[in-house]
């Protein structure tokens, strides 16, 4: 459903219409994107938490999502925008009143990737603690919420060179592959998912 919001449009993403896009912004060295199984993902879509709606997201010259059914909490993304660094997401999330998305399931990231980030890069809320001492160690979710749920791609996370030494990839995000990375927080991917 597309409607016009003081001179923006607003994507609704609603049950059973079966939004698919075909933008593919996202992380370029990340060229071949593979998606998981749509069905699966669509059947994990039931209704949006009441009261849930994008106003007051920030997406820097892109669209405003809402996401229906992902779990318990208020989604919503930003996709199809200007690339924008780690800590200009979470900012954007933090305006709206939420966080950068943690996930507690693989259904749950399914769920979000499918309604923003089919096929593309986008930012997740995953933080690596400065004083971490090794690449796997330190991650948490920068919402609080128990990690309790990884999807680390093979060999991540690896800070880039295998050390910590230098604190180079400090933050995560979701891969085109769906799998999880570990990056400099300074990167530029134009999706990402807030929550609350």
């Amino acid at each position: 459903m597309l409607g016009a919001v003081q001179g923006r449009w607003l994507v609704i993403l609603v049950v059973g219409c079966g939004f698919h896009s075909n933008a593919s912004t996202g992380d370029a060295r990340e060229r071949d994107a593979t998606t998981r199984d749509d069905a699966a993902t669509d059947a994990a879509m039931i209704d949006a938490t009441p009261g849930c709606s994008t106003a007051g997201l920030d997406c820097p010259a892109g669209q405003e999502v809402l996401i229906t059914g992902c779990g318990t909490a208020c989604w919503v993304g930003c996709t199809d925008g200007t690339p924008i660094t780690e800590s200009a997401a979470r900012d954007s999330c933090t305006s709206w009143g939420g966080t950068l998305g943690s996930f507690a399931s693989g259904t749950e990231l399914d769920c979000v990737r499918a309604a923003i980030a089919r096929g593309s890069a986008m930012w997740i809320g995953l933080e690596q603690a400065p004083g971490a001492t090794t690449p796997q160690a330190g991650w948490s979710w920068i919402s609080g919420a128990a990690l309790d749920f990884t999807d680390w791609a093979s060999g991540q996370p690896n800070d880039g060179d295998g050390s910590e030494t230098d604190h180079a990839e400090q933050c995560a995000y979701s891969s085109t592959q769906t799998t999880w990375q570990d990056t400099p927080c300074t990167d530029l991917l134009a999706r990402y998912a807030c929550q609350r």
